[in-house]
């Protein structure tokens, strides 16, 4: 498929183990979508209902890199498809992390005023998180300016969570102060026992007095001294 994913294309109808065609479809999509997406594109709308979808998917996220506006018109055609189908929702969340991917290595900015234009709150999720993850290698700080204007939420969390990721060698005391800000309850304790669990190994005075100091439940207090202890 790598070598000649058109040539691979047609020899897919060949093809009857339905696992292991829907294997191939995917190699030639991600190969053919990287060399040439718009004849990729016009295979995939060739294929059955089902596979164009799959298919599809792998091709989107490549037209990215090169013209974003070109693959966000796709993204809302193949969104468009699925009607109602929660079924497919996992897989346009990850087109759209994808996209958000490919877009904020160099335009971070327009990438984030896309998220926010996103319907579904899977889709921000998955977009947000991935554009962070690319932003602060660029500009840490224009990235935290912008999750902190984000509204309480997954997606906010999501780029809570990148920013953390990255703060908590760098600056663990910032990753901290941003990982109290976390909505979800699950994810905000997980996250601020991975801080302290960094923070501690070399300055643990430091992370014990941040935890003394936090404005903290009972559940998570108790949670984070029992990291702290020897």
């Amino acid at each position: 498929a790598n070598q000649d994913p058109a040539q691979s294309a047609q020899l897919i109808a060949s093809i009857d183990d339905t696992k292991l065609r829907k294997q191939a479809i995917t190699s030639v999509a991600s190969s053919w979508g990287t060399t040439d997406p718009n004849a990729a594109i016009d295979w995939a709308n060739s294929l059955p209902a089902d596979e164009s979808y799959k298919a599809l998917s792998s091709i989107i996220p490549r037209l990215a890199a090169n013209s974003p506006q070109l693959a966000i018109r796709h993204y809302e055609t193949l969104a468009a498809s699925t009607g109602n189908d929660n079924s497919k929702i996992p897989s346009l969340s990850n087109v759209a992390g994808s996209i958000a991917s490919h877009w904020s290595t160099f335009d971070p900015e327009a990438a984030s005023a896309w998220v926010s234009t996103l319907p579904d709150e899977n889709a921000q999720r998955r977009a947000t998180s991935s554009i962070v993850s690319n932003w602060v290698t660029q500009d840490i700080d224009k990235a935290g300016q912008w999750v902190d204007s984000l509204p309480d939420g997954k997606a906010r969390d999501s780029g809570v969570q990148s920013l953390t990721n990255v703060l908590t060698n760098k600056n663990p005391a910032a990753a901290f102060d941003w990982a109290e800000t976390i909505s979800d309850d699950f994810q905000r304790k997980s996250t601020l026992r991975s801080v302290i669990r960094q923070w501690k190994q070399y300055d643990i005075e430091k992370a014990r007095n941040a935890v003394e100091q936090a404005n903290l439940t009972d559940e998570e207090y108790e949670y984070l001294t029992k990291e702290l202890k020897p």
